[in-house]
């Protein structure tokens, strides 16, 4: 089953992903089995159903590799990664979020006691930083006139234009 999904970010950017495998439901299902396997110290329903929300936020914004752990107090880890980069959501007993995005072994940012809202702007802020890091940009493509040429191209049909460089 597959689905295509949407996020607007505080700043109105939009992404749009999604395929959505039958490897996250079965995250999804593990997420799940911490509730009502009683291991450690289960987490409370409320920190279950965030956790299932961000393991779904992680994988419409094109983390093809996620995984969950519980916590020994009650708290749930939801990581995620792709192409070399880790990002990391920790939903805590009391709801509050704690996130982390790494690069390899570097560590990009971390951040504790995070709203919602917050760490999702991190998450955008991580997303982008991938994208950036994936592929290279040319700045300007236009057209050249030769003097030989039979087409002559009018100063106002020339545009410059972001484009992706071939990888």
């Amino acid at each position: 089953m597959s689905f295509h999904s949407h996020f607007v970010s505080s700043k109105n950017e939009v992404f749009l992903f999604a395929d959505v495998s039958s490897a996250s439901f079965a995250v999804d299902d593990k997420i799940i089995s911490f509730f009502t396997k009683n291991t450690f110290c289960a987490p409370d329903l409320n920190v279950v159903m965030v956790a299932l929300d961000w393991r779904r936020s992680l994988s419409e914004v094109g983390f093809p590799d996620i995984d969950a752990f519980p916590g020994h107090d009650g708290e749930i880890l939801v990581s995620a990664i792709r192409n070399g980069f880790c990002f990391e959501v920790t939903v805590e007993p009391d709801l509050s979020l704690s996130v982390a995005f790494e690069q390899g072994e570097d560590l990009i940012f971390a951040n504790d006691k995070l709203s919602i809202g917050k760490a999702k702007e991190k998450l955008f802020e991580a997303v982008r930083e991938i994208w950036i890091s994936s592929v290279g940009f040319t700045p300007f493509i236009s057209m050249l006139e030769r003097d030989n040429s039979a087409l002559k191209a009018s100063p106002s049909r020339i545009l410059p234009v972001m484009a992706a460089s071939p990888p």
